[in-house]
């Protein structure tokens, strides 16, 4: 019974050491504002100025960081934002037509190499090129499902069904131009998993079909609402398998050393 347990301890300890939640915090900035005209940005209607490099536009935007929790066979994404808080999220959308966005993913990190000072200068078209994007049923709800979206070819290519940030038509608010939020495709893919927004003030994508993600080596991921007035991007590195292998090996060896010393 004594080795049974050993056993099943050691093998815990390997799932324990894949399921380590990496936190990522926020330091992405993005393409500078602009008002819903297209022009340059130098106050908004309140006469608050808003200077370019800024991390986010309006307080109640503001996302704070992300925690990654990927097993090899679930992955959780949560987001941390007050956005997401009902004192917060029912009137931007009911008042100004702002959703939340879908969850980007690069089943190879971030490409940073390709935009000088990528935190703040990066957009659509010059940085990352997404893979698989996880999509939202209900982009103004509170729970749903989740479904895979994977980009044929390249997702920046001009024909991608990528829908950059946006405020409505003739909206003078302040958004940040240029920054990949959703996919249009009204075609349900491969059924993910399930999302949920929670009160307290978090987004959390809770993947259970992780096929996708089968031989990614490192995952990046992007997410903005609609508006992108805040904007966050990060990576985690996926243990490689062999190294999965070489710690649970030792992890048993070490319980079997100590039940013989027992």
């Amino acid at each position: 019974m004594f080795k049974k347990a050993g056993l099943i301890l050691s093998v815990l300890s390997v799932s324990c050491l894949m399921a380590t939640p990496v936190y990522i915090a926020d330091t992405y900035f993005g393409q500078n504002p602009v008002v819903g005209n297209g022009s340059g940005i130098s106050n908004d209607n309140a006469g608050a100025t808003y200077e370019v490099n800024q991390d986010y536009i309006g307080a109640g935007f503001n996302i704070t960081g992300m925690n990654v929790d990927y097993t090899g066979s679930s992955l959780k994404v949560e987001i941390y934002s007050d956005y997401f808080k009902n004192s917060v999220f029912q009137p931007e959308y009911s008042g100004y037509g702002i959703e939340m966005g879908d969850l980007f993913i690069s089943t190879d990190g971030l490409n940073t190499s390709t935009v000088s000072n990528y935190m703040i200068n990066d957009h659509y078209g010059i940085g990352e090129d997404w893979e698989y994007a996880l999509m939202l049923d209900n982009s103004a709800g509170s729970s749903g499902n989740l479904y895979w979206y994977a980009f044929n070819g390249s997702s920046n290519n001009t024909g991608a069904p990528v829908i950059l940030s946006h405020v409505p038509t003739n909206n003078m608010f302040i958004y940040r131009n240029n920054q990949e939020v959703q996919v249009d495709d009204a075609a349900a893919g491969l059924l993910a998993g399930t999302w949920v927004r929670n009160n307290a003030g978090s987004l959390a994508f809770n993947v259970t079909n992780t096929t996708p993600l089968a031989d990614a080596s490192e995952l990046g991921f992007h997410w903005a609402p609609t508006c992108a007035n805040d904007v966050i991007e990060g990576n985690v590195k996926v243990p490689e398998p062999a190294t999965i292998l070489l710690l649970g090996f030792g992890l048993v060896l070490v319980g079997i050393g100590s039940r013989k010393k027992r």
